[in-house]
């Protein structure tokens, strides 16, 4: 009985199925941990870039709409002061230009007969139209909208166009999402 007890404590540890199946759970379990935090952070700074696209994306439209109050307020001190449109319209133009707080590019133009003519569809002489300008407002990483405003003979503004896009950088740094020429 002796012999007995003192083999039994000598005996190697032996790994049965179950700890073997413990083993591999658990390998498993820390796999998916690591994907499940990979996961995590790379829709975190997906969420930050569509955050800051959509930030900027306000931030031009804010500024496109306060330049279109600034064009509404001049047209009406135009319909009550007299001015002639076209002196009106290239004072608009040179005061206009530059960039805001948010790092917005304005740049503003009058638009000749002929663009103006092709804005509207028809000739302006016959609509009433007095000039038109053409604002374009660009944030610091390619947000872009235009505006075409004619400002009409009966002392009103109307916007002829307005168009939001994103330009396109060559030279960015784009994050790579799959690698074919491996």
């Amino acid at each position: 009985m002796a012999r007995r007890l003192r083999s039994a404590q000598n005996a190697p540890v032996r790994m049965g199925m179950l700890n073997i199946l413990m083993l591999v759970i658990a390998l498993c379990l820390v796999v998916l941990a690591v994907l499940a935090l990979s996961t995590a952070r790379a829709g975190a700074a997906l969420s930050e870039r569509q955050a800051a696209n959509v930030r900027e994306t306000y931030a031009v439209e804010a500024a496109g709409q306060a330049f279109v109050a600034e064009v509404d307020t001049h047209v009406a001190a135009l319909r009550e002061g007299g001015i002639p449109a076209d002196r009106f319209l290239a004072a608009l133009e040179r005061s206009s230009a530059g960039r805001d707080d948010a790092g917005i590019t304005r740049d503003v133009r009058t638009l000749s007969p002929a663009e103006l003519d092709e804005a509207l569809g028809r000739p302006a002489a016959d609509a009433g139209t007095l000039g038109a300008l053409e604002a374009t407002f660009t944030g610091p990483t390619g947000h872009a909208l235009t505006y075409v405003l004619a400002v009409e003979d009966d002392g009103t503004c109307t916007t002829l166009q307005w168009t939001s896009t994103k330009l396109w950088q060559d030279e960015a740094l784009a994050e790579q999402l799959l690698r074919t020429d491996a």
